[in-house]
């Protein structure tokens, strides 16, 4: 338990300083980096997602010229 607190205080402090060194070396305001930022969590959020469901969905994906799809 101590371990996984122990990580996360660490992920937060990269998370800050990568927030610190985007603001430091753009000239943009965050309302004009915060789009951008958003949309990549939400991509890697539904990657995540997908990658749950991935055997699932690829199952009954139909097979092209004799090859099985890849996972």
């Amino acid at each position: 338990m101590l371990s996984n607190q122990i990580n996360i205080r660490k992920l937060e402090a990269e998370l800050w300083e990568s927030a610190d060194l985007l603001r430091e070396g753009s000239n943009k305001t965050s309302q004009e980096y915060c789009m951008p930022v958003l949309a990549l969590l939400f991509l890697r959020y539904a990657y995540s997602r997908y990658k749950l469901v991935e055997k699932e969905i690829l199952k009954d994906r139909p097979v092209r010229n004799g090859r099985v799809p890849s996972m």
